[in-house]
């Protein structure tokens, strides 16, 4: 392991809900425990998992185990309301950034400090206009995924302090797609089902959604990653289609690794270990 010291520019985040891995689970948390070696780690998780995490996680110096309450773990509307929370982003504000890397993440290579020098206050990867099924060709002008993103901790905080987040411009999201049956599903979804509870008038939108198109639209300073340079920092749901995109270059990481194309993931992967693919040099696959 890397000399670990524990500097305050930016910490890695996994999001974890039980105490026993899958074995895929488990190749992921090796690959972000070994390419983020010198940088701190915090599994969250609720407290009924805690102590097996902790004693699971207790050989590396860099991980620590940070307990939040159940009510935000198990379901994805559950992780939503966590990572729209003032309190997950003030639990780390010692800290210039978060990076959240899930389970099911590939990390590839290490290029925070690269990253952490952009002027972005969000980073995740771009979406294809198709999807997982994309025909397109294209990613959407708007929006990233949220399942390996970097944050800027005080940006967010400053956010959520705000009194301005009773809903989401419905403009922002049918600009978002440029198919019209996705369009009519994001407006149903996102700007009418999740964009309001009933009872309190609360966002309820995917955070992913919120962070990449609805904050910066309501809020000029905040800064969400252009999809196109975002290929560099992260693919999501058709690796091979973005890999294209990106002109042959890998990139940091690949969200839902397995559920996709997992084949041609470890074959990039392989490639970059066994030093076939040197930096910035483009790979034919």
């Amino acid at each position: 392991m890397k000399h670990f010291v524990d500097r305050k520019d930016v910490c890695v985040i996994i999001p974890m809900h039980k105490p026993v891995l899958s074995d895929l689970e488990n190749i992921s948390f090796q690959r972000i425990v070994n390419k983020f070696s010198s940088r701190k780690i915090f599994i969250i998780c609720p407290a009924k998992v805690s102590e097996a995490l902790a004693k699971m996680s207790s050989k590396y110096p860099n991980i620590e185990v940070k307990i939040f309450d159940d009510k935000y773990f198990g379901k994805i509307i559950r992780h939503n309301n966590l990572l729209l929370s003032l309190e997950f982003y003030t639990a780390f504000d010692s800290y210039n950034f978060l990076l959240i890397c899930h389970l099911d993440v590939m990390v590839i290579k290490d290029e925070l400090d690269y990253w952490i020098q952009q002027p972005y206050d969000v980073v995740g990867a771009p979406i294809l206009e198709g999807y997982h099924n994309d025909t397109t060709g294209k990613i959407k002008p708007k929006g990233s995924n949220g399942g390996y993103s970097l944050r800027n901790i005080k940006s967010c905080i400053k956010v959520l302090s705000s009194n301005n987040l009773c809903f989401n411009r419905l403009s922002s999201l049918w600009e978002m797609e440029k198919i019209w049956y996705w369009k009519i599903f994001r407006l149903m979804r996102d700007g009418i089902i999740y964009n309001y509870n009933v009872f309190n008038l609360k966002p309820r939108i995917n955070e992913d959604m919120f962070w990449s198109v609805i904050a910066p639209d309501k809020f000029a300073w905040f800064k969400a990653c252009p999809p196109q340079k975002a290929l560099r920092f992260a693919f999501d749901a058709n690796p091979r289609a973005l890999f294209k995109l990106s002109d042959g270059q890998p990139p940091m990481a690949i969200h839902a690794w397995w559920r996709y194309d997992k084949e041609f993931v470890l074959h990039l992967v392989d490639k970059v270990e066994t030093g076939e693919l040197q930096p910035n040099e483009k790979i034919a696959i």
